[in-house]
């Protein structure tokens, strides 16, 4: 599984999806992110670096708050 750092919180946040828009430019790939947070965002997949050590954590349902 991988994992990017939440933009929101800068917690881990893991790539649950990965697919591609298209642009005037072609087609461009997005990757949908969770964090436990509960944030989720989808940007541009090389505006992301992928973390090489992250903890195993679920996300919670939206509007929830992490204990």
């Amino acid at each position: 599984m991988a994992y990017v750092r939440c933009p929101e919180c800068n917690l881990p946040a893991r790539i649950i999806d990965r697919f591609s828009l298209g642009s005037t430019s072609g087609p461009v790939e997005h990757v949908k992110t969770s964090c436990p947070s509960g944030h989720w965002f989808t940007p541009r997949l090389d505006d992301v670096i992928v973390l090489e050590d992250a903890p195993q954590a679920e996300p919670l349902a939206p509007g929830r708050a992490a204990a």
